[in-house]
């Protein structure tokens, strides 16, 4: 029995990512050209909002000057088993994007070319962390079940009765004043 083909993508949402930003094409219509995006590409490249975005004097890559769509090319991510391969390959502006192989939300990645000689300059793609490096990864511990900590700055009356119900000596302190129940 053969899978079912999966449904024709209605709108495209596509995020194009350079190595400091990412702009959001949202709303797109399947038959949409590619040629059509870099021209929209090249518009928020252009825009006020972006003049510093590709000032890389924070960053590695070199330096890059976007006049015109033959600047850069609009990239897909070579993915296995649905996790990037660190490889990519350029679109083909002549096609739409139902015809480009990509899917409804797709993250796209600008490849700049170097304006001396016309070639691409690689790509320097690097997966974020799973984790932020200021939050601990947890660690199980194999005993199943744990008991949750529970801290709280201002008592709810909701809380404070609950706390009163089941114990019979309760101190709570509020607001420097102590009760004692």
């Amino acid at each position: 029995m053969s899978r079912p083909l999966p449904r024709p993508t209605r709108v495209y949402n596509i995020q194009v990512k350079s190595h400091k930003m990412t702009i959001m094409h949202a709303g797109l219509p399947p038959t949409t050209k590619v040629a059509e995006l870099k021209v929209e590409t090249l518009s928020a490249l252009r825009a006020d909002v972006s003049q510093d975005a590709l000032d890389v004097t924070a960053m590695e890559p070199p330096e890059f000057e976007v006049q015109t769509v033959e600047d850069f090319e609009l990239c897909r991510i070579i993915k296995e088993k649905g996790k990037p391969t660190g490889t990519f390959e350029p679109l083909d502006s002549s096609k739409i994007l139902r015809e480009s192989g990509i899917s409804g939300w797709e993250t796209l990645c600008l490849q700049f070319r170097d304006r001396n000689t016309g070639d691409l300059i690689p790509i320097e793609y690097t997966l974020p962390p799973l984790y932020d490096e200021e939050e601990p990864v947890p660690e199980g511990d194999g005993k199943g079940k744990r008991k949750a900590a529970v801290a709280f700055d201002e008592p709810s009356p909701s809380s404070l009765t609950a706390l009163l119900k089941n114990k019979s000596d309760v101190s709570v302190e509020i607001d420097d004043a102590t009760l004692d129940f």
